[in-house]
């Protein structure tokens, strides 16, 4: 599969969706696990929750979902390596889109915080998985320059 170009237009639409004034948050997506559970049982059961909100339903709990399996894998060195034994035991197809999003979700809203997801409006995971390296390198590159412009004020 092809990642599509984003325009720089695009990327700069995508950064001001992470910077939008934040708004009170209606209603917490709970975590679908419990604390004790192993690393596979956790991804297991937020996969779950991301496949029966199907392909138009629950862009902010998706986005959430997976910023919870990025959170996990991170705590792994070889967090890759980890991915691919939860996947063998747990038999997930889709498993590199899967760690694509999960990844690039959870390094992104982790230079600020997850609760910034609860106020995007145009950010989704399919979008934010098929950006090509490059642009995705740069969305994250412009929040985290504009997070030390913010910063350094």
């Amino acid at each position: 599969m092809v990642k599509k170009a984003h325009s720089e237009t695009d990327l700069i639409k995508y950064v001001r969706d992470i910077f939008r004034p934040v708004s009170m948050i209606i209603e917490e997506v709970p975590i679908p696990y419990e604390k004790q559970d192993d690393l596979a049982t956790k991804c297991d059961k937020l996969l779950k929750k991301i496949n029966m909100l199907g392909r138009k339903q629950g862009r902010i709990e998706k986005l959430i979902y997976y910023y919870y399996i990025g959170e996990e894998l991170a705590n792994y060195n070889a967090h890759r390596e980890k991915w691919r034994s939860v996947v063998k035991e747990k038999k997930i197809s889709s498993e590199k889109r899967h760690y694509t999003n999960a990844m690039r979700i959870y390094k992104l809203f982790s230079l600020i915080n997850k609760e910034i997801i609860y106020n995007t409006v145009d950010l989704n995971s399919n979008l934010i998985g098929e950006l090509s390296i490059k642009d995705y390198k740069s969305l994250y590159d412009t929040t985290e320059s504009k997070i030390i412009g913010m910063n350094s004020l």
